[in-house]
Parts: C-alpha cells; sequence; structure tokens
C-alpha cells in the first residue's frame, strides 16, 4: 500500500493452514453447540432472535446462551462467506464445510492438483480477510 497504510504482506501458506483448522475444529464445535450447522445460515441468513430477561441466570439458561452465542457466531461466518466472491463461496462451502475430497475439487472447477491447490490458498485468505472485518483474525503475517 501507499505511505499512510502500511501493513505487513499475509502469510498465505500459515493463513490457508489457519483458516482449514478454524473450520475443522472451531465451527465443528460451534456447529455442536448451536444444534445447527453453518450451511442453514449460507442458504438463509436472515434469521433472527427472540428476546431474553433480565434475571439471575441458571444452568439451564447459562447453556441456552451458550446455544445462542455459538448460533451468532456460525452467523458471523456465514456473513463473512457471503462476503466472499462466487469462486471462494463454492471452494469453501465444498471444501471446509462439506469436506469434499480434494479430487473431486479439482475436477469440479477443471483444475490440475497444483492449479487447484492455488485457488484454494487464495479463497482461503479471502475469507479470513473477511472474517477480520467481524473482529475475528485467522490471517498469519510474515515477519519482516
Amino acid at each position: 500500500m501507499g505511505v499512510l497504510f502500511k501493513s505487513k504482506p499475509v502469510d498465505k501458506a500459515k493463513t490457508g493452514a489457519n483458516v482449514r483448522a478454524f473450520f475443522k475444529k472451531d465451527v465443528q464445535e460451534l456447529q455442536a453447540m448451536a444444534g445447527r450447522k453453518l450451511t442453514g445460515f449460507i442458504t438463509s441468513p436472515n434469521l433472527t432472535k427472540t428476546g431474553s430477561s433480565n434475571h439471575a441466570i441458571n444452568g439451564i439458561e447459562s447453556c441456552y446462551l451458550e446455544a445462542v452465542n455459538a448460533d451468532q457466531e456460525l452467523e458471523t461466518i456465514a456473513a463473512a462467506i457471503n462476503t466472499c466472491s462466487e469462486k471462494t463461496k463454492k471452494i469453501i462451502i465444498m471444501r471446509c464445510i462439506e469436506e469434499r475430497p480434494h479430487r473431486q475439487m479439482e475436477e469440479y472447477f477443471c483444475l490440475s492438483k497444483s492449479q487447484y491447490g492455488l485457488y484454494q490458498q487464495k479463497a482461503l485468505c479471502e475469507f479470513a480477510a473477511n472474517y477480520a472485518r467481524y473482529g475475528r483474525e485467522l490471517r498469519v503475517f510474515a515477519e519482516n
């Protein structure tokens, strides 16, 4: 960038690994807590929540709040995915969420293994940049 906006370059390989681990571990846990799949948020992003009460929180309410928080985080992840380019959306959904095999992805996009690897890395970095807009940093910055 220019003089005013100097930022460190992103380490694409480490960022891609972070995003893959995020979808493999964190998103799986959020889905279990929310009792819902991330794909439901991507296909119908206009979900709303109903009110809450202001009294002391008991165990049942605590579990409910954890589920609501997980639900809201899945909504945030879906919003970050929805702001990605169409190709990135497809890669994230098919590879990271649906966990389709690498070979199937290569065939779907009609790309060689190395070409698809580059597309996937770019998609993972694009998602990480979009997710960072919500205050969640998955990017790894290169050391100078």
